[in-house]
Parts: structure tokens; sequence; C-alpha cells
């Protein structure tokens, strides 16, 4: 709600045949693994950069639970 735009999810749960296809790290939070949940989501905000997102995130108290990253298009949180 801080931003008060649309959030669009770009990736989220990934099979390995599909994290592969998609570049995606071979030990990535993406992946749907038995047993396991998945950790990790990327995603934009409309109207605003990945950079704003992320400096937005990194100032919440529990950013250091969240795993962040920012990259050219999108951020990416390990939840």
């Amino acid at each position: 709600m801080h931003f008060g735009a649309p959030v669009t999810i770009l990736s989220g749960p990934r099979c390995r045949p599909y994290n592969r296809k998609v570049g995606g790290a071979a030990k990535s939070e993406h992946l749907i693994l038995d047993g396991e949940d998945v950790e990790a989501v990327d995603f934009t905000v409309a109207g605003q950069t990945p950079a704003t997102v992320y400096q937005y995130l990194k100032g919440l108290p529990y950013a250091n639970l969240l795993g962040l990253g920012k990259y050219k298009t999108f951020v990416h949180a390990d939840t």
C-alpha cells in the first residue's frame, strides 16, 4: 500500500525445467522442491523504478529478513 500502485508478479514458484529455461540459478529460491516452501518473488510496482522500490524495502525494520535484490527491470525478494 505504500506506493498505492499495482504490483505485477513476474516470477514466483518455478519447476526445474522452467528455471533452466529462464536462466535461473541452480539453487534458486524460486525452485519448487519436495516438501519445501518457495521463498522468492520477482516483481514490479507500476510507476516506480526498481531502485525506488528497493530503497523503500531496504528501509523497513525487517529488511534484513527479506534477501533483497535490485535488477534493471524488477525487484527480487527472498521471503
